[in-house]
């Protein structure tokens, strides 16, 4: 009996033993998770903190910009201070511990598929490589995802569509926050997506500014034939900067005027010859920490002062 009794309470030991064995594992588990937690708020403080500041910068440079190009006795510069923006301050800043990297591009090179209109959008995906067809069914999807309302223009695709279709995103019918959400839209496949991607955005006022817009974005305006964009491309090449219709008109071959004059009541309102508008993302992160933070912001400028459009600045 004694045996017996001693055994038990060696088993008894035993369990003890691995019950407080593991209520410890699970103690140093849960600090070790909030100690890492608070770190990672830390770090993603610190790291927003960097990214806010590289915001001032982005800002602080533009303004300098401007300021540096001389102007008409009216105010008006004398040529486009933020030309090339988007091969600007591409460099890492270090700030101590932190360090900050931004991106700037012109926000009017890009067709905004928010204020982009039908003609505008099947032009512009039918210069990806896209058949008509198809051109057509995404142009519509689109409409229908941006409007307020749940009725399906002809061939565009509303929320019956979607779930018939067992797609797991019904559309916003909202304007478009990030331009991810394209991968939702009914008709869309991850090829034709990867082809438009780098020629629409959700940013700039709905403008296409003909001296930075690459040659799909320039497809997609009224008229703007492959002659027209081809002859575009060499003024690029040789450093000419476009800064009126008239000077765009007198650089074409002749056969290809009528055509552009015809459109100028469309294209006037589309076009653009420089850049007063500009989105600035800024990432900041810590050395060593795998937590990665990014502001964004879209700038403009008029009379000599840099406002912000969209987004906030800290």
């Amino acid at each position: 009996m004694n045996h017996r009794r001693r055994g038990f309470a060696l088993i008894a030991a035993i369990w003890l033993m691995v019950a407080l064995g593991a209520l410890g594992i699970e103690i140093a588990t849960l600090a070790r998770t909030r100690r890492l937690s608070a770190a990672n708020r830390a770090e993603a403080t610190q790291s927003s903190a960097a990214a806010e500041a590289g915001l001032e910068h982005a800002r602080a440079r533009l303004i300098r910009l401007v300021n540096d190009v001389p102007t008409t006795p009216s105010g008006v510069p004398l040529r486009d201070p933020w030309i090339g923006i988007s091969s600007l301050m591409q460099d890492t800043v270090s700030l101590e511990h932190a360090r900050y990297r931004l991106r700037l591009a012109d926000a009017n090179a890009r067709v905004n598929v928010n204020l982009a209109d039908d003609a505008t959008l099947q032009r512009l995906v039918r210069a990806t490589g896209a058949e008509p067809e198809t051109a057509t069914t995404l142009t519509h999807a689109i409409l229908d995802w941006r409007d307020a309302d749940d009725v399906s223009r002809f061939g565009g695709s509303e929320q019956a569509l979607y779930q018939r279709a067992g797609l797991p995103v019904l559309p916003r019918n909202a304007p478009l926050v990030r331009i991810e959400e394209l991968r939702d839209l009914y008709g869309m496949t991850p090829a034709l997506f990867e082809r438009l991607r780098p020629f629409v955005s959700v940013d700039g006022d709905g403008r296409i500014n003909v001296n930075t817009a690459e040659s799909v974005v320039l497809r997609s305006l009224p008229a703007f034939t492959e002659d027209v964009v081809g002859v575009l491309r060499q003024l690029r090449t040789r450093g000419v900067v476009i800064t009126s219709f008239e000077q765009l008109i007198a650089a074409l071959p002749v056969g290809n005027r009528t055509s552009l004059r015809d459109a100028f009541a469309e294209l006037n309102v589309q076009l653009t010859f420089d850049t007063r508008l500009v989105t600035v993302e800024s990432e900041g992160w810590v050395d060593g920490s795998p937590v990665r933070v990014t502001h964004r912001v879209e700038l403009s400028r008029g009379n000599g002062a840099v406002f912000v459009s969209a987004g906030r600045l800290p």
